[in-house]
């Protein structure tokens, strides 16, 4: 099984620890009911770094997105995020992720986990399709980089999530002006945060799968540990999946291989 950069801090934690999607991953803590509560009335954190992130770049990989995406992702703000299904030619669901703009024609798809593998192949398979649909647009370009492997990714999640980040706005390396970039951030709106010593940046984005107000940070995986242990100083509460999987059911929230799946269309 894979491990995420936050295993051992699972184990040190007394975390129950299960496959999922072929990770060894928490499925709860100090118990699901504690967790789910923690993250409705305070603040609650998770381990997705199992999340998949797909990197779409190149002149035209927008149209191409668009295309193949159930919303367009073109014409928007550049801190905008776009929810999406990723269909079939026979309209069933391959999966459902997140679409972040990093710049112009550069795009970072945040996918499942158990269908990261199949998106790539669906990405790069649909691209020459594509191309004999549209034999008037060059796709030469397009570039399709599986860069799951660079990323850790920690949700923060309940209605004192900007609390929180804002009290540790310093150890979290913000500035003054991004500390207030992130006060305003709207929802399904993302920021990027340098991080020292590294090339990549974390990324900041007002998103979750709980059904409350939090907060996805997108951290260069060398880092992931530093985060981690600075929120659970803090005092915020690491939650497992299994509360995650009853937070999102009670918001309504789809997962894939239950309320979406090949024979399940948009």
């Amino acid at each position: 099984m894979k491990k995420t950069p936050l295993y051992q801090r699972h184990v040190d934690l007394g975390a129950r620890m299960v496959e999922y999607a072929g990770w060894n991953m928490p499925v709860q803590y100090a118990g699901i009911s504690s967790e789910i509560l923690a993250v409705r009335n305070k603040v609650g954190m998770f381990d997705v770094s199992h999340m998949g992130e797909i990197r779409v770049c190149g002149e035209g990989a927008g149209e191409y997105l668009n295309w193949l995406l159930t919303r367009r992702v073109t014409g928007k703000k550049p801190d905008q995020i776009t929810y999406a299904i990723l269909c079939a030619a026979d309209g069933g669901t391959v999966d459902d992720l997140l679409v972040y703009t990093l710049g112009e024609e550069d795009y970072l798809l945040v996918v499942n986990a158990a269908n990261k593998d199949k998106d790539v192949v669906h990405l790069e398979t649909s691209l020459p399709v594509y191309s004999e649909k549209y034999p008037d647009r060059d796709t030469s370009d397009i570039k399709i980089i599986d860069e799951s492997d660079l990323y850790g990714q920690i949700a923060v999640q309940g209605p004192e999530s900007l609390d929180v980040l804002l009290d540790l706005s310093e150890k979290l390396g913000l500035t003054e002006e991004q500390r207030a970039q992130l006060e305003g951030l709207r929802r399904f709106r993302d920021m990027s945060v340098p991080v020292e010593g590294e090339d990549l940046p974390m990324i900041i984005s007002r998103t979750g799968y709980t059904g409350e107000n939090g907060y996805e940070l997108y951290i260069p995986v060398d880092k992931t540990v530093y985060y981690w242990d600075v929120l659970v100083d803090a005092g915020v509460e690491p939650c497992g999946l299994g509360s995650r999987d009853t937070l999102r059911l009670e918001a309504g929230m789809p997962l894939y291989g239950h309320e979406m799946s090949p024979t399940i269309s948009p």
